[in-house]
């Protein structure tokens, strides 16, 4: 049975997490860019179709092929760089992948949380200079309401006679 990654999988994109399937035989059948980066893995398309044990050690996936644990988690150094990894394999009975979602622990994790929080402030700000424009166009409004109000009645008292004057 051959898969992909398909449009409707373009979710795997947006995690932050590494996620790498692998069939049974332990060939890629689909990697995100977060696995590609934390693997040393140029693009995607390299490494599907291809044996996981080229981009990383497949004795977990074999582990969890050929042995009776559906699940468990380990932690080991990343191919590139002084990067640990904490991954967790689980084995999908129903469609017979092998799956790792992996994440770095260490540096690399700060260097993560540190951009979600420049992130977080950038949309702060954002947030907080909408705000400002919309109360600068609500104080212009504002003006505006009154400066019609003012000529309207302006106009009023010039086309309509006075009519205190007229039942005098």
């Amino acid at each position: 049975m051959k898969y992909e990654c398909s449009s409707e999988t373009k979710i795997l994109e947006l995690i932050p997490d590494g996620i790498l399937a692998v069939d049974r035989d332990l060939a890629i059948v689909c990697i995100n860019p977060a696995a590609c980066r934390l693997l040393g893995v140029p693009e995607a398309a390299e490494a599907v179709g291809r044996p996981v044990g080229r981009i990383m050690d497949d004795s977990a996936f074999l582990r969890l092929r050929d042995g009776d644990e559906a699940q468990f988690c380990d932690q080991c150094a990343a191919p590139e760089g002084n990067l640990r990894l904490e991954r967790a394999f689980v084995r999908d009975a129903e469609s017979s992948l092998l799956l790792c979602r992996m994440h770095a622990v260490g540096q690399e994790r700060e260097a993560v949380l540190s951009d979600r929080m420049k992130a977080a402030e950038q949309a702060d700000a954002i947030c907080r200079r909408q705000l400002q424009i919309v109360q600068e166009i609500a104080g212009l409004l504002g003006e505006s309401a009154v400066e019609t109000q003012s000529a309207l009645e302006e106009l009023k008292r010039t086309l309509l006679p006075d009519r205190t004057k007229q039942h005098g």
